[in-house]
């Protein structure tokens, strides 16, 4: 019967009448695009149990990836088609008074049939859909050597030098069961030298011969992993070298709640579009009057803590670790500690791509630091390619270069914007951009030496928070905290001693139980994403994986997140695979050929 069906029922059925047809067009568009009718596209034969063949195009994916959107589109469009056919059939209760009744019916019947044959190729479509999907993930599961339990790979974060995915683990009741960050890093995050000791390569902390080379960001992260301290940097948990494209893969600890980079990006957004100076000049003069909507100061204390307990393990390391890159965007968002702040998302130091390792056995020559690295505006002074007035050389870094980044981030959660863009002898952003050179200092007509606080924040803040985060961004070296000063001042004003008085009003010591971490001034759930992917949550949506022994879906490896696990287990292997080494360095007969994780990439926990 035609669309004339409809014709008893006027205007009522217009909206019918509009999206049906886009959900036909979808219809042939899957068709045409799958070679064929939508009955004859290929789907994967096998089960869980026997596994599961696929055609030798879904080996492809591109070609998956073209396939899963053609059947996100058809199922949107047949679901828009049916929800206006059901809510035209909800409004069509009554028969009209005379005319033709039969026509009426008819009609309903029409309708009726049109929305049975949609719910048909709805079901067809996501069995598909969900074919094609569990296809993509298999291709990328054997690339990243994760087993066949695992899914994800959707993009949390880019930047210059690489990108991080999230993947998921479920048991066969599609419980998440474990969760990882699994960032590629390019080459040029790790210069062009060899894996002898260069700005860029250390010595791998997990052999004492010191025989073999990771990059830095590695060999930094499984030198503070084993730490009393380390739930204050991201858990490393295995990592490959695929030194034939010069990239890196790191699987690291999940953290659910993003970074603090969301808690400055006003400054950002407000300004993207200025692009004159008179512009720039009225952004300043009306800044003050802006609204924000401040953090609480019981959150700072904790987030500067846990900045100050990283930074002493970076100083404690056999071999100093210089982040060089301190900035809101990396610091990540972890699931609550269960020693202080219990209640609060656990702050945690990420991103070592330019941390600098000077080999502490040698003496450094001061020109040949690890200079100009980090972002504009977030860099401690001596870090900067500029000598200091009245020097004749560079100054050495030290662990006031990484109190002076914890400093700055700090000062950027409280200004809402990440590096105070009125320093004025950081110049490399004048250089970076014609725009850049346009604007110096961002047209603020009051450059400083030392980043301050504006007076909203003066407001809103305690002295004793203030005054300690200007003295760690101190342009002299000498003026700045050391990390353990930093740690003792802290807790002095957070501990609740009886006789001073508590910044952080009695949330360093409150027990997960109590409401305030929900409601009320000191909350932070207001400021932060739901947790999607939780552990012991269902993800839902998604492919059930094949039943396995029960030994095989024991609880996550290594203490990320809160499960009660302090280790890998033994009979079950490491994310990703066995243990890998790092690069031989150069010896006599020249540099050993190293281990190349895409030769082995089947298999994996």
């Amino acid at each position: 019967m035609p669309m004339s069906a409809l014709d008893p029922f006027g205007d009522r059925a217009n909206d019918f009448r509009a999206r049906l047809p886009e959900a036909v067009l979808a219809l042939v568009a899957s068709r045409d695009n799958s070679n064929g009718d939508l009955d004859n596209m290929p789907v994967l034969s096998g089960s869980w149990d026997t596994g599961f063949s696929y055609p030798d195009d879904w080996q492809d994916e591109g070609v998956l990836l073209k396939k899963l959107h053609l059947l996100t589109s058809l199922r949107r469009a047949l679901e828009d088609a049916q929800n206006a056919g059901t809510d035209l059939l909800e409004t069509l209760q009554s028969r009209p008074v005379g005319g033709d009744t039969q026509a009426w019916v008819d009609g309903l019947e029409w309708i009726q049939d049109q929305l049975d044959e949609i719910e048909q190729y709805q079901n067809q479509a996501r069995g598909e859909a969900t074919a094609v999907q569990e296809a993509t993930w298999r291709l990328r599961r054997n690339k990243l050597g994760l087993g066949e339990a695992w899914v994800g790979g959707w993009t949390l974060g880019e930047g210059a030098f690489g990108t991080a995915t999230g993947w998921y683990k479920r048991n066969d009741q599609d419980t998440i069961i474990d969760r990882i960050i699994v960032k590629e890093s390019s080459d040029k995050h790790y210069g062009t030298g060899t894996p002898d000791r260069t700005y860029s390569w250390s010595d791998d902390p997990r052999d004492s011969t010191s025989r073999t080379s990771l990059p830095n960001e590695i060999a930094a992260m499984y030198s503070l992993r084993d730490h009393h301290a380390s739930e204050s940097v991201v858990a490393i948990r295995n990592s490959r070298l695929i030194n034939a494209e010069r990239r890196a893969r790191i699987y690291m600890e999940y953290c659910p709640y993003g970074d603090l980079g969301k808690f400055s990006e006003w400054y950002w957004d407000t300004t993207v579009t200025l692009k004159t100076k008179e512009a720039w000049k009225d952004f300043h003069e009306q800044r003050a009057d802006v609204k924000h909507r401040y953090l609480p100061e019981p959150f700072l204390w904790s987030v500067f803590e846990s900045l100050a307990w990283s930074g002493l393990m970076m100083e404690q390391a056999d071999n100093p670790i210089y982040h060089l890159d301190y900035k809101t965007a990396n610091v990540l968002l972890g699931v609550e500690s269960k020693d202080r702040y219990v209640g609060y998302p656990m702050a945690k130091l990420t991103d070592f791509g330019l941390s600098w390792i000077p080999d502490c056995s040698q003496e450094v020559d001061p020109y040949r630091q690890k200079h100009g690295s980090g972002t504009p505006f977030n860099s401690a002074p001596e870090q900067v390619p500029t000598i200091y007035s009245g020097d004749t050389m560079p100054r050495l870094m030290d662990a006031s270069t990484n109190v002076w980044g914890a400093g700055i981030v700090m000062w950027s959660l409280i200004e809402h914007e990440e590096g105070d863009h009125r320093i004025s002898w950081d110049h490399r952003n004048e250089i970076s951009t014609p725009a850049c050179r346009a604007f110096p200092q961002d047209c603020d007509p009051s450059p400083l030496e030392t980043p301050d606080f504006r007076a909203a924040a003066r407001r809103q803040y305690s002295q004793p928070l203030l005054d300690l985060i200007v003295r760690a961004v101190s342009y002299e070296q000498e003026d700045r905290p050391s990390f353990q000063e930093l740690l003792d001042t802290i807790r002095d004003h957070t501990e609740g001693h009886p006789d001073q008085f508590d910044r952080a009003k009695g949330m360093r010591q409150k027990h997960s139980d109590s409401r305030t971490w929900s409601e009320g001034r000191y909350s932070m759930w207001g400021f932060l994403h739901e947790d999607k992917y939780a552990l012991f949550a269902k993800l839902p949506n998604l492919p059930v994986p094949p039943k396995l022994d029960a030994k095989a879906w024991r609880t996550p490896p290594f203490r990320q997140d809160s499960v009660e696990d302090d280790g890998d287990d033994a009979d079950e292997a490491p994310v990703g695979g066995g243990p890998w080494p790092g690069l031989r360095k150069r010896g006599k007969r020249g540099k050993k050929r190293a281990r190349n994780d895409e030769d082995d990439a089947d298999g994996g926990a």
